[in-house]
């Protein structure tokens, strides 16, 4: 009878933790091209260690402990085959988060200028300078390491003054 709580309240938590994944994508990463592949993976995860949780918690893994431990294989195998595709996701997930790049930012990549018309989760897209219709797919994890920013889009900030209210700064 514990077992049967114990499976409630993991699927409860699952359900929770799906929704906030959820939540987030839509809240936090609406114009991140891409974003809703992550949202899907990590859903997926949580489903399939909620299934092992379950397995285990029945006692109908007992016998499967072979077949765990081959798939625990695969899963690290396929983590250094994508290895590149995860590092460029890491980035772009950082970027839509983090304030250093907006859509709109003028950038230099490899001799190259631009302004960036499009965060993608994996790659990000910008229009190159002087050449009509030519567009660049710079994957993220380069602005890491290779991008130059030229300038940043305006941004209204606010800043608490002396007196103890807001007032608006542009910067």
């Amino acid at each position: 009878m514990v077992e049967v709580e114990y499976a409630i309240i993991s699927l409860v938590i699952t359900g929770i933790a799906i929704a906030v994944i959820k939540i987030v994508d839509y809240i936090k990463f609406k114009n991140l091209v891409g974003s809703y592949k992550a949202s899907i993976v990590m859903t997926l995860i949580i489903v399939v260690a909620e299934i092992i949780y379950l397995s285990v918690n029945f006692k109908l893994l007992s016998y499967a402990i072979e077949t765990v431990t081959s798939l625990s294989a695969l899963l690290i195998f396929m983590a250094f085959v994508y290895l590149n595709k995860l590092q460029n996701a890491a980035s772009g997930l950082s970027m839509a988060l983090g304030t250093r790049v907006k859509v709109g930012d003028r950038v230099e990549i490899q001799g190259k200028k631009g302004i960036i018309v499009q965060l993608g989760l994996t790659k990000t897209v910008i229009q190159v300078d002087g050449v009509e219709g030519m567009r660049l797919w710079v994957p993220n994890k380069l602005f890491d390491e290779k991008v130059s920013f030229l300038t940043h889009t305006e941004k209204k900030r606010t800043r608490w003054n002396q007196k103890n209210s807001f007032t608006g700064v542009n910067k």
